[in-house]
């Protein structure tokens, strides 16, 4: 490490002091860290230590940590005495994100978490996952911690639910909300932001009276029988209708709605749509950019709306299987 310090008195020996003691330093924060990253074998030990102390456990990949995951950990610690963290492992991250991630390597990950003030341990998720997003099994078997906190909207309550009850953990759901301070954000609209800086997406101006649909831009395509998901990244600037300006899928030639994205209005700034739809048999179909008559506007539409990645793909068998369990449950 590189240290640059100067001195008023130009003393060199005064100056090789400080720089070693600022070394010490560096090397002596660092190791609080390290001592906050526990091994899954430790977790026994950790909760004989602490017979009467609340442990609060919580999990997550923590690629990019953002200002979303500061709030979560300091909701976590406002139920309990000790918080633990789990972090996924790297092969983990790619099947429940997809490829190219994790940014950050497990390792990384599991140091960065652990500096955070609230937390109090950070320890590396198992190698194995199991329906419901569960991929700390053993290691909230070992810990047996108090409460597990997770964010209302997890998409594997059910599973997870019956893992707390069997092992006696109760389960505190917390809400996504950060203070006004702070703007929401999120590690993929992170990476999405970073990726779109260096890309040329389409732009498109509009100014005055235009069609309300867009054909020059449309896209046809043959789909199978099946659950599919409509997808596109945008950003727009002073798009000044009351309607806005959304991506539809129709069937050709009947021109029958499959689906239709939320509109996109005023100002926006890069973001991912999505938008599922069942196609009940295989169909010809098309995308296109369309907008409807705006009353207020007197059909006058103005502004600028980039569009990039626009694709559709199918949902995976084991995803449905998911969703419609979940429904059934009322979770």
């Amino acid at each position: 490490m590189d240290i640059c310090c100067r001195l008023p008195d130009g003393n060199n020996k005064v100056y090789l002091y400080h720089c070693y003691l600022i070394k010490i330093l560096y090397k002596l924060l660092f190791q609080t860290i390290i001592n906050k990253v526990i091994d899954k074998s430790r977790l026994k030990d950790l909760r004989k230590a602490n017979p009467d102390r609340k442990i609060v456990f919580c999990s997550g990949c923590y690629d990019i940590l953002q200002s979303g995951h500061a709030v979560f950990f300091n909701q976590c610690k406002q139920y309990g005495d000790l918080l633990v963290v789990g972090v996924g492992r790297d092969h983990i991250v790619t099947e429940l994100k997809g490829p190219g991630r994790p940014v950050n390597s497990e390792n990384n990950r599991v140091h960065l978490v652990a500096a955070f003030q609230d937390v109090d341990f950070a320890v590396l998720s198992d190698t194995e996952l199991l329906p419901g997003k569960i991929d700390f099994k053993e290691v909230i078997e070992n810990l047996r911690p108090d409460v597990f906190v997770l964010n209302q909207d997890d998409s594997g309550i059910k599973e997870k639910r019956l893992l707390c009850d069997r092992l006696g953990i109760r389960i505190q759901f917390v809400s996504r909300e950060v203070p006004e301070i702070l703007e929401p954000t999120s590690t993929t609209r992170i990476i999405d932001k970073i990726n779109y800086a260096y890309r040329a997406p389409l732009r498109i101006d509009f100014a005055g009276e235009s069609n309300l649909n867009y054909r020059g831009l449309q896209q046809k395509l043959l789909l199978p029988a099946g659950r599919f998901q409509l997808s596109f990244c945008v950003m727009s600037e002073e798009i000044n209708s009351d309607q806005g300006v959304l991506m539809e899928l129709r069937s050709y030639p009947d021109n029958k709605l499959l689906a239709s994205s939320e509109p996109v209005l005023g100002n926006r700034s890069w973001s991912r749509i999505k938008q599922e739809f069942e196609a009940e048999q295989p169909v010809a179909a098309y995308v296109q950019l369309r907008r409807y008559p705006s009353e207020m506007f007197n059909n006058i539409l103005s502004g600028r709306l980039w569009i990039d990645e626009v694709s559709i793909e199918p949902i995976k068998p084991d995803r449905l299987t998911k969703l419609s369990k979940a429904t059934a449950t009322g979770h």
